[in-house]
């Protein structure tokens, strides 16, 4: 997988835009649940003292299936918008979940399917942009 992550402030807006990158290679595998170790993995982000007037958060996935997700406790909307036969991502509206203080996402292989479809779920990037108005 190759990504470019773009971020910019347009010096001539109003608002302030915020933006979190997190990369890892953290994985959840069928094998680890099989022998007793359920996983969830999750990343924080250092959300302390902004007003989010918008927010969204993306994951970017390596695998055949969307995983699950939480942000700040609360369940992400899911779907399996795979763009292609190992990688995907799926944005989503956080911004009534931004806190003031730290968040948190988590995340998790999807084993509906008694993990035939997503034996493997792998996330290196997790992308958070905050806007606030100054």
């Amino acid at each position: 997988m190759i990504t470019l992550v773009v971020a910019y402030n347009d010096p001539s807006s109003e608002r302030m835009t915020y933006y979190w990158v997190n990369q890892g290679h953290d994985t959840d595998s069928y094998v680890a649940d099989d022998e007793g170790y359920s996983y969830i993995g999750e990343t924080d982000f250092d959300t302390s003292g902004i007003t989010a007037d918008e927010a969204t958060l993306t994951a970017i996935y390596l695998a055949n299936y969307n995983g699950n997700y939480t942000f700040n406790g609360t369940a992400l909307p899911w779907s399996n918008p795979q763009q292609g036969s190992y990688f995907g991502y799926q944005s989503w509206n956080v911004t009534g979940y931004i806190t003031g203080g730290d968040s948190t996402m988590t995340f998790d292989r999807n084993a509906t399917d008694s993990g035939s479809y997503s034996g493997y779920f792998k996330i290196p990037l997790a992308l958070l942009t905050v806007e606030e108005e100054e």
